[in-house]
């Protein structure tokens, strides 16, 4: 179920600074989420998960489809 509050929230990121950017933000929060995880639960499988997740979303800021609305 998503929050209409976030979505807000998030179109409004998208406004002020476009997709790709706000795609490239969230792959930043999603490497320092990997770190924190790693440092201070030693959880490699989900410090993993949270790498794969901040890779996916790289790839995707930097589409066609992503470049041609930003």
């Amino acid at each position: 179920m998503t929050n209409p509050e976030y979505i807000d929230l998030i179109e409004r990121a998208i406004d002020a600074n476009g997709l790709q950017e706000t795609l490239q933000m969230l792959s930043s929060i999603c490497w320092e989420k990997a770190s924190h995880v790693l440092t201070n639960w030693q959880d490699k499988k989900l410090a993993s998960a949270w790498e794969k997740a901040a890779t996916a979303i790289e790839r995707a800021s930097v589409t066609q489809a992503v470049i041609s609305v930003s």
